[in-house]
């Protein structure tokens, strides 16, 4: 399903800041500063397996591996390592970290998050189709931060395609509803500052010119890893067909703009790496693109304003990369669920996507103070829980599960709940500076009812409609 933006007027320089973090996607480089892993995924995914080795596309599979979480420089780094689908598949990452919050999520609470998803904008949203959700016994959300993507389209008679990423912010405690669908999006993997555009900038230097050439000419018949170096046909050869690329992107003038032929990547492997157009001006690694931004109305097509679009506005300071490139980690199965030594191996996957927020966007948690994260993959509509679970993973009775689905929402008094799934479906780290909180509440004892058990072995994967 796309998604439709419209066009309208410019929008205004936003200040950037400096992080000594580069929110990248990956942890190669960040293994000191995130440390060891909170949470090693225990189950098989039933949300697809992610087989395309390009940093936008996951080939069909949405999956979490590993998550990793740090407070540093007054601000808290998340990294959850997997992959998600480019069809609006939802990351969901609920955090408890101040006293009070919610341990059943209420249709009652704020309206308008990611509300895009489903045609109510400020009228429904994440929350209200999460209606009914409960929490493990200890864990009481105050927040929630929500991560989709996939291909974004203008509005007829125009209809061109891109790529974008989204983040989106809930705060549980409030019901005042939204004129905004989230906080913003990217164009380009990795946080980078760049769009997909026409490919041609060979020498990699944010121009299209004579040094192009020279790179293409001194390289023409060697074989490269695809869409690398001079390969803007993405076939794995410095060829002709390359020159031909450069030339026509000359011609159509690659902009940072979306007036040039704004892309989205395709096929399998996926040509990410041959379509990285320029950077984008006043844009930094990381920074969302929201109405505050501009580099001088670079984005006119795309409507920061009005009553019924997305008005976009990164009101905390979020930080955000994806780097969709794993295709190692867990299995895509239909069951059984259990892993199998040798054949998945989630503690390798070192690729997913990491976000950054400040602890002002969390409620201040003090030094020493506890921060709990439920961290989940949810369906495109919000309403279908597939079986990626942090924590203690998707297990009742100590056998993995398939999804979820819809068991867990609605107002039925048979609502099944996260206590009756084995352990904690939530992970925890501290507010460096103070004496450690105590450990989190034990989930109590508990057996899964018949009926749930009977509901999950008919459970299959929802698409995206």
């Amino acid at each position: 399903m796309k998604r439709f933006l419209s066009a309208v007027a410019s929008v205004a320089l936003c200040a950037t800041a400096s992080y000594g973090q580069t929110i990248n996607g990956t942890l190669v480089g960040d293994e000191s500063f995130y440390g060891a892993a909170l949470s090693t995924q225990n189950t098989r995914t039933q949300f697809g397996d992610a087989n395309n080795p390009d940093a936008i596309l996951a080939g069909g599979g949405s999956e979490i591996d590993q998550i990793f979480a740090k407070v540093s420089g007054g601000r808290l780094h998340v990294l959850v390592t997997g992959n998600l689908e480019d069809n609006f598949n939802k990351l969901n990452v609920f955090v408890d970290s101040k006293a009070g919050g919610a341990n059943v999520v209420s249709s009652t609470m704020q309206a308008g998050v990611d509300s895009f998803c489903c045609g109510g904008i400020g009228q429904t949203g994440a929350f209200q189709r999460m209606n009914g959700l409960t929490f493990d016994t200890g864990f009481d959300a105050d927040y929630l931060f929500l991560f989709t993507h996939g291909g974004e389209a203008l509005p007829a008679p125009d209809g061109r395609q891109f790529y974008a990423s989204t983040a989106h912010y809930g705060d549980l405690s409030s019901t005042t509803a939204l004129t905004t669908g989230g906080l913003g999006m990217q164009l380009a993997p990795r946080g980078e500052p760049r769009v997909l555009r026409f490919p041609g900038d060979y020498s990699d230097n944010g121009a299209l010119d004579a040094a192009d050439y020279t790179v293409w000419r001194d390289n023409q018949g060697a074989t490269v890893p695809l869409g690398t170096g001079a390969d803007g046909s993405n076939n794995g050869v410095i060829d002709a067909a390359d020159y031909t690329r450069w030339v026509d992107s000359i011609n159509a003038g690659a902009d940072v703009s979306l007036a040039g032929g704004p892309f989205k990547p395709g096929g399998n492997p996926g040509n990410t790496e041959a379509i990285l157009g320029p950077s984008i001006p006043g844009l930094t690694q990381g920074q969302l693109i929201d109405k505050n931004y501009a580099g001088g109305g670079v984005f006119p097509e795309l409507a920061w304003a009005g009553p019924t679009v997305r008005n976009l506005e990164n009101t905390i300071d979020l930080r955000m990369a994806i780097d969709n490139s794993n295709i190692a980690g867990v299995k895509g199965s239909g069951g059984p669920f259990e892993l199998v030594p040798g054949e998945d191996n989630p503690a390798d996957v070192k690729t997913g996507l990491e976000f950054s927020v400040p602890l002002s966007a969390i409620g201040n948690p003090a030094p020493g103070q506890e921060i709990k994260l439920t961290v989940f993959i949810n369906g495109g509509g919000h309403d279908f829980l597939s079986n990626q679970i942090g924590g203690a993973g998707a297990l009742v009775g100590g056998v993995a599960q398939g999804n979820f689905g819809t068991v867990f929402f609605g107002t039925s008094p048979t609502r099944a709940t996260f206590n009756e799934v084995d352990g904690n479906q939530f992970v925890s780290l501290f507010v460096p500076g103070g004496a450690a909180a105590s450990a989190a509440v034990p989930e109590p004892a508990s057996v899964l009812v018949a009926g749930l058990v009977l509901a999950l072995a008919g459970v299959g994967r929802k698409l995206r409609k």
